[in-house]
């Protein structure tokens, strides 16, 4: 008898969880897409989108079951950048010279100078002898 109160009080708890969330989804929903509207790519296009082949291609979404035009897509939409003939600018990437993945060269440089600034703030401990 016990038990089916709190069971019967545990359903009541839920179906007031998932009216508020019926009432409230579009709400929910705008102030998601807000945020995201704010965001805008301030970097070249051609960027974006080797960062974009380059996560296709590692197979980390969707266990890479999934078309180079949709994490292209995924990528670029959000943004607010129109990725237009993205084989070309996988092309282009192809012929360069120096680096072929110039973006993510600098990513990789970028975020490792931070990584060993930060470790330089962080006081060292003593040892114990």
């Amino acid at each position: 008898m016990l038990f089916a109160r709190y069971l019967n009080k545990g359903i009541q708890i839920i179906d007031c969880a998932l009216d508020w969330l019926d009432k409230n989804e579009d709400k929910l929903k705008t102030k998601a897409q807000e945020n995201l509207s704010k965001l805008r790519w301030t970097g070249k296009t051609i960027d974006l989108v080797e960062m974009a082949l380059a996560v296709h291609e590692s197979g980390s979404i969707n266990n890479g079951e999934v078309t180079v035009k949709a994490v292209v897509n995924f990528f670029c939409d959000p943004l607010g950048v129109n990725p237009g003939n993205f084989s070309s600018l996988y092309a282009i990437m192809r012929a360069r010279a120096n680096s072929r993945t110039m973006f993510l060269d600098k990513l990789k440089r970028v975020f490792e100078n931070k990584m060993d600034r930060d470790g330089e703030k962080v006081p060292k401990k003593k040892s114990i002898r």
